[in-house]
């Protein structure tokens, strides 16, 4: 169980990392830290490239950690993990693979899309049992920028993470009559995954600067995981360049409705029509998302 204390971050004892060579999820941890989580276990594909991040928190605080190594690219998708009970779940995995080669190639398609949605799935509903989701406790699931906006190139990739985005959305739905809340976070950061893509686009990357890096998404996910927003659920948040943001769901804009069949200059009269309030509603929302 949390321990929670009104108007304070609930202080979590435990989180279970499912992607724990993640740049981000290693800084989300260490926040947790500074906050009083004392426990944590990490599923890692390469347990050797966690060990300097692992003996690190050991090394300079009181904690029970404890790992696993698995490779979502191999794993049995049949097979159900084994998951203890812990107080937030992070599910950062993420494989970006090559894009341009998968325009050609099924099978590094197949990868990214495995790696990026199929293969989390019998880790999430693990995390969702009957048993576990009847006590306090929050999931939070990775997605990308990629997912929400989309980008001219890395379709693979961004198709992969707009549907663990989708399943994250209807799963929150499923879980509202628990007390596990579900949200997403769709973060724009350099990290070893999407540094050298950045600087192919022509933008000017400073590992030193925290709105650039990995460590603007720890705070967020401490926030939304607090007392005072424990209602807060079903919810993507965008963040990126020091900006914090959240994603509108989808929803219809304007509609017309026919008793007949629609013809085709009845089309041409309401078609138009919807374009018009779609663009209209875009520039809204564009000038709305504007940070403050």
């Amino acid at each position: 169980m949390l321990n929670r204390k009104r108007g304070n971050l609930n202080i979590f004892r435990s989180a279970f990392i499912l992607g724990g060579n993640s740049e981000i999820a290693q800084e989300i941890c260490l926040h947790l830290v500074q906050k009083g989580t004392k426990k944590f276990h990490f599923v890692s594909r390469d347990s050797k490239k966690n060990e300097i991040f692992l003996k690190r928190l050991k090394d300079q605080f009181d904690l029970e950690i404890t790992s696993e190594e698995f490779d979502l690219l191999k794993g049995d998708l049949k097979a159900k993990p084994s998951i203890g009970f812990y107080d937030l779940y992070i599910i950062a995995a993420g494989y970006l693979g090559n894009s341009i080669l998968a325009q050609n190639d099924l099978g590094e398609a197949l990868k990214i899309s495995r790696v990026n949605y199929y293969s989390l799935i019998p880790w999430i509903n693990s995390i969702t049992t009957e048993d576990r989701i009847s006590k306090p406790g929050y999931l939070w699931i990775l997605s990308s920028v990629a997912g929400d906006l989309g980008r001219p190139s890395n379709h693979h990739y961004g198709a992969a993470k707009a549907g663990i985005a989708g399943f994250s959305r209807s799963l929150s739905m499923e879980m509202a009559k628990y007390k596990c809340t579900v949200n997403t976070i769709s973060p724009g950061a350099a990290t070893r995954l999407t540094i050298d893509l950045m600087k192919a686009a022509g933008r000017d990357v400073d590992p030193d600067d925290w709105s650039q890096g990995p460590q603007q998404i720890a705070p967020i996910i401490a926030w939304v995981c607090s007392d005072e927003a424990s209602e807060i659920t079903n919810q993507i948040f965008h963040v990126s360049s020091g900006t914090v943001g959240i994603m509108q769901q989808p929803a219809v804009i304007k509609s017309f409705k026919s008793d007949e069949l629609w013809s085709m200059e009845q089309l041409n009269q309401v078609m138009p029509e919807l374009i018009e309030a779609k663009k209209a509603h875009d520039k809204e929302v564009e000038e709305k998302g504007k940070p403050s």
